[in-house]
């Protein structure tokens, strides 16, 4: 089983990368999709969360199924205890 360290550019111009024990890397944008402006013409950026969601539940299925672990700098980190 791999140990997989994650990290997350949050954001909609962030990234995700995960970097494996065995020194295996990858990057990928972070995925959003356009949709419409309600009253307005044109379209607006949002975060595609449910392909987010996918995207880590694939990197959990290549940990083995174990917990992934994300850790985040400073005092704003969204998942600590």
């Amino acid at each position: 089983m791999s140990i997989i360290v994650i990290g997350v550019d949050p954001g909609l111009s962030g990234a995700l990368a995960a970097l494996s024990s065995e020194g295996h890397l990858a990057i990928a944008e972070m995925p959003v999709r356009m949709i419409a402006v309600k009253g307005k013409k044109g379209q607006r950026r949002e975060l595609d969360l449910p392909d987010l969601a996918r995207r880590v539940s694939k990197l959990k299925a290549m940990a083995g199924g174990r917990r992934l672990v994300a850790p985040c700098a400073g005092t704003r980190c969204p998942i600590a205890p």
